[in-house]
């Protein structure tokens, strides 16, 4: 997958539908799969879906309360 720039990892209630829509929908790379999670690379970003058997509730249109940090390569790199 290359170096690495961001990673975020979520819960999923079906790995094949995630990866019909981040694979097929999306472009992403297919990356490691086990049968509780798959890795998937999005423009050099890290995903990685987890398997959960706990309900999963909608998101809210409400903001949600967050941290965010971009990254940039520096230009010597």
């Amino acid at each position: 997958m290359g170096q690495i720039l961001f990673h975020l990892a979520f819960p999923v209630s079906d790995l094949e539908a995630t990866k019909r829509f981040y694979v097929d929908g999306l472009g992403c790379a297919l990356g490691r799969e086990s049968p509780s999670a798959v890795t998937l690379e999005l423009k050099g970003h890290q995903l990685v879906a987890r398997l959960t058997k706990q309900a999963l509730e909608p998101v809210s249109a409400q903001p949600v309360a967050h941290r965010a940090k971009s990254l940039r390569k520096r230009a010597d790199e």
